[in-house]
């Protein structure tokens, strides 16, 4: 949002993207289930191999770069959080169906 009231297009973009994919996951929307997983798979495999990646970390930190376990520490939280929103998807997916019937 800060992007936003800083005038920057690209965080309109962002804030419009990411609300309208809130809204289609309160909706119970099949493609917006689709959606967020592929990007919770995204933070989930790409995430740490680009944290502990030496090539990211020489660019960023130098010549002495933080020890992998702080690097992996940083991107533990986020990992997890991602793998728990993974299983709920996954448990709950016949909540978020293409056609819905009658309320049973």
């Amino acid at each position: 949002m800060q992007l936003v009231i800083d005038g920057q297009l690209q965080g309109l973009v962002t804030t419009t993207f990411f609300l309208l994919l809130g809204l289609g996951l309160w909706l119970r929307q099949h493609v917006a289930r689709v959606l967020v997983l592929v990007m919770l798979w995204f933070v989930v495999i790409v995430l740490p191999v680009g944290m502990i990646n030496p090539f990211a970390a020489m660019d960023d930190y130098g010549p002495n770069p933080p020890s992998a376990w702080h690097l992996v520490l940083q991107i533990v939280p986020w990992v997890i959080a991602s793998l728990f929103a993974i299983h709920v998807l996954g448990k709950y997916k016949h909540e978020f169906r293409w056609w819905r019937g009658p309320a049973a």
